[in-house]
């Protein structure tokens, strides 16, 4: 029978048998080429137990390593917070306080970065990339930033100051709850930790966008931020007011079996670790380095696929860019791939998976930078003029279409270069220049 490795502590590996899953709802909303792509990289992952071969030295050592010892790592202080939402589910926030050559009491701070992340995914996407030429958590830091990373109450799996993660309770959630509550509770944690009374800037990718064109339509959130960087982040559209266009609308829908590029991954390797490996994921410990994860590589312990693409990083790199786009595979840091695929994809709820309502971005609050890949599959060109054009003009502050696809706002070789400069020329419209102290 096939098995799937799983690490249950840092030290001690054991196997635990495969789960099959209902793998066909993903697979309604895959595209053809993505869903190949899907399997090839799943089906590396529950190779027989004793087929697997010892590639331990062909790995990035990050690829098994938590946020903070990623970030510590590379030399960066981090600290590790516990933030509690208002539905009372427990959300895990890393702070890099300074950049790595700054001292605590050195170079007065410019302002404060909230990163969120996108869809199946957490914080650890922001630190990829090896460095500040490939990762915008380390270019922050070094510029003066303190920067923070939040995971979502997604991950690593839902925890509830009630409910455990095997009740329904911790997954009745979507859109809607991570703005709402997540977004709310995340900024007022930051800005009472960092003593400010806005945020310089919140920056999402993918959904972390889609999340943030949600939250801040809502004026008590929006209060808390200064600017709205969504990268890659898709969205829909306001809904149509007539009755003639609401019911054009609807027709079109109904026409238009397949759902946006978002809904493409459900989180199916997060749906088979989360079954297969309940004694670490039930721990809840997101700083536990052997803790279940449900990215490609399905955990953190996990002696295979991770190793696997660090063997053959060309092959995996293709792979991913015909699943999520890219400009090209040699884009990235190819080996740096195990590093992604040890954290991307993650658990997510069902509800999140379905859930992709029109965007009221016409109603947003704060001046917002939109950055976008041509190459994205995931929130393609389309995606963004579909919605663009209900931004009000006086809240856009820069538009950017990128040569790049999904993964590249996160670990793209050319971002120091062609991005870093623009997000930096934003935040120093909104910095502590103009208002001192106050974030």
């Amino acid at each position: 029978r096939l098995r799937l490795l799983c690490s249950p502590k840092p030290t001690v590996g054991h196997a635990v048998e495969c789960v099959s899953t209902p793998f066909s709802m993903s697979v309604m909303s895959l595209s053809a080429t993505a869903f190949v792509a899907a399997v090839i990289l799943l089906c590396a992952c529950c190779l027989p137990a004793d087929a697997a071969p010892d590639l331990t030295a062909h790995v990035d050592p990050d690829t098994f390593r938590n946020t903070s010892e990623i970030i510590a790592d590379k030399g960066y202080p981090v600290q590790y917070y516990d933030i509690t939402t208002a539905d009372g589910f427990v959300l895990s926030a890393w702070r890099i306080p300074h950049g790595r050559n700054a001292s605590a009491n050195g170079t007065p701070r410019r302002g404060v970065v909230y990163l969120q992340h996108g869809y199946v995914s957490e914080a650890a996407i922001w630190v990829t990339g090896y460095d500040a030429r490939q990762s915008i958590a380390y270019a922050l830091a070094d510029g003066g930033y303190e920067v923070w990373l939040v995971n979502s109450r997604q991950r690593p799996m839902p925890r509830h100051t009630t409910f455990p993660p095997t009740d329904p309770r911790s997954w009745a959630w979507g859109l809607a709850e991570l703005a709402r509550f997540d977004v709310a509770a995340a900024l007022d944690f930051i800005t009472k930790v960092a003593g400010v009374d806005r945020v310089t800037a919140y920056v999402g990718h993918s959904q972390g966008g889609s999340v943030g064109w949600i939250a801040f339509a809502d004026p008590a959130i929006a209060a808390k931020v200064r600017v709205f960087i969504p990268l890659g982040g898709p969205a829909r559209p306001p809904p149509p007011t007539s009755p003639s266009a609401a019911a054009a609308a609807a027709a079109a829908a109904a026409a238009t079996p397949s759902l946006p590029p978002p809904h493409y991954a459900t989180g199916a390797g997060g749906v088979v670790g989360s079954l297969a490996c309940p004694e670490c994921t039930a721990a809840g410990q997101p700083e536990w380095p052997g803790c279940c994860k449900g990215g490609l590589g399905l955990v953190e312990g996990n002696t295979w696929s991770p190793e696997l693409c660090a063997a053959l990083s060309s092959l995996c790199a293709e792979a991913v860019c015909v699943a999520v786009g890219c400009e090209r595979h040699t884009n990235f840091n190819a080996t740096r791939l195990p590093v992604f695929l040890g954290h991307w994809p993650t658990y997510t709820s069902a509800q999140d998976a379905r859930d992709w309502p029109a965007f009221h971005v016409d109603r947003v609050q704060i001046p917002v930078a939109i950055y976008f890949g041509t190459h994205d599959h995931l929130c393609s060109p389309s995606v963004v003029h579909s919605f663009l054009p209900f931004v009000p003009k006086d809240k856009i502050v820069d538009v950017l279409e990128l040569p790049w696809g999904h993964l590249e706002f996160a670990m793209a070789d050319d971002a120091a270069t062609l991005l870093w400069p623009r997000i930096f020329a934003v935040l120093d419209k909104f910095s502590n220049s103009a208002a001192g102290r106050a974030g």
